[in-house]
């Protein structure tokens, strides 16, 4: 269980999903990246005892859900809606995308997006500058945490480039995109034109225009 930094995490769980040959679909290293992603969400219940409770001096209200970002190489707060029963002292929530590693930790440790407010609704924003060249700004809104991919497309529907593709947290974003690195597999540059963006995270889908002027 990851804890580099000494965070005061009371409780942690390992969640493995194996095939019928035994291999592990939620191993970090593998082709999932330690995370799974479905089509319908998943309900996940979390235990803890007040004795882990007492151990830090913590109330039920200080409670955090945190996941394993391998991105980032740092735990993420679960933004999702999250539900504690103080009578059986359990913590539940729903989400698309499941981690392979949850903590339960206290309002000390540090989040990626803490001094940032949770957005209300998903977001595409136009690219700015638009037309652009040689590089444009892509930002983007998630009220949830969930499975992320931003692409680009040509006009004809083909894949440009890969700018977002993992597990993020609820938060505000923004990514460049660039003539120069756009191109995959090669070193050419994109010629002028005009090409599409695609947001998708969990049930939700943005497409947008923009213009490559040289």
């Amino acid at each position: 269980m990851p804890n580099r930094s000494g965070q005061n995490i009371f409780a942690a769980y390992e969640i493995n999903m194996f095939n019928q040959s035994g291999m592990n679909f939620m191993w970090n290293g593998g082709r999932n990246g330690g995370y799974m992603q479905f089509g319908n969400n998943i309900d996940l219940t979390l235990g803890y005892t007040q004795e882990q409770l007492d151990f830090y001096g913590l109330t039920e209200n200080e409670i955090k859900v945190k996941y394993w970002d391998s991105s980032l190489q740092s735990w993420a707060t679960l933004n999702n809606n999250v539900t504690v029963d103080k009578t059986n002292n359990t913590v539940s929530f729903s989400s698309n995308s499941v981690s392979n590693f949850y903590v339960l930790s206290d309002g000390s440790v540090t989040d990626v997006n803490a001094a940032t407010e949770i957005p209300a609704d998903f977001t595409l924003n136009q690219n700015y500058p638009n037309p652009f060249n040689p590089s444009t700004t892509i930002s983007y809104t998630l009220p949830v945490s969930g499975y992320t991919t931003l692409k680009v497309y040509d006009i004809l529907g083909r894949e440009i480039a890969t700018l977002v593709n993992e597990l993020k947290q609820a938060g505000n974003y923004s990514v460049e995109f660039g003539t120069q690195l756009a191109r995959q597999g090669g070193s050419s540059e994109l010629p002028s034109g005009i090409y599409f963006y695609k947001l998708e995270s969990g049930n939700y889908t943005s497409t947008r225009k923009m213009i490559l002027m040289k």
